[in-house]
């Protein structure tokens, strides 16, 4: 399958190469001819140095033989008219885009873009993640994952700490099993009292899991 990727520099090398790995044909598009000879210089892509909101431009890129339009630059609106141009004239079956304003997420589906991605909610969920990662360890899961047991590290700024068991809320099918303090592991009961330090072991099904360790974490997770 023939892919047009649309993006500025820094982003299209990475990118053209991702997409070459999975055995797609890939044209790059971008106006700087410098830009073009480079990648062309490192990668078996061909370019085509020009307007991206050009329908000439994309004539030049292949557009009637793509399967698939990526158009990823800093730009929301250039992003839009390509998708666009990609859909209504030349009917390449698959367009994506990234917006940079979360705003024109709903507008550019309405319009027609096949996958739209909200770089800010991107960028949130890889902080998430990151930041996860760090305080939440997945330790093993039972009956083909509907039982997952994770371990918790408690820090000062959770809402939990100080916090008896017992009068945590908590999802219905998650339990905190057992608490590792100071390398001794107490059972958990009802009475006990979380505190910063603690490595927690938490039971929960696979729906409930989401809502256990914002319980737990709040916003630092």
């Amino acid at each position: 399958m023939k892919v047009i990727v649309i993006a500025g520099g820094k982003v299209l090398f990475p990118l053209a190469e991702a997409i070459l790995s999975k055995g797609f044909e890939v044209c790059a598009v971008n106006r700087d001819p410098r830009v073009c000879a480079a990648i062309e210089k490192r990668y078996k892509v061909t370019t085509v140095a020009g307007d991206e909101s050009s329908p000439d431009t994309l004539e030049r890129a292949g557009a009637r033989e793509a399967g698939l339009l990526i158009a990823v630059t800093p730009w929301d609106n250039l992003n839009l008219v390509c998708c666009k141009i990609a859909k209504d004239y030349f009917n390449i079956p698959e367009t994506v885009t990234t917006v940079n304003n979360p705003d024109n997420l709903s507008v550019f589906k309405q319009l027609g873009v096949d996958h739209v991605f909200d770089k800010t909610e991107m960028i949130v969920s890889l902080l998430e993640k990151s930041v996860e990662s760090f305080y939440v360890k997945p330790l093993v899961e039972y009956m083909g994952g509907k039982i997952l047991i994770y371990e918790i590290t408690i820090t000062a700024k959770m809402p939990v700490v100080d916090t008896e068991i017992g009068k945590m809320e908590f999802p219905e099918h998650a339990r905190i099993t057992g608490v590792l303090r100071n390398d001794e592991f107490v059972v958990a009961h009802p009475r006990l009292i979380i505190k910063a330090g603690d490595k927690l072991l938490l039971a929960s099904s696979e729906d409930d899991l989401g809502h256990a360790i914002r319980a737990l974490c709040g916003d630092v997770a």
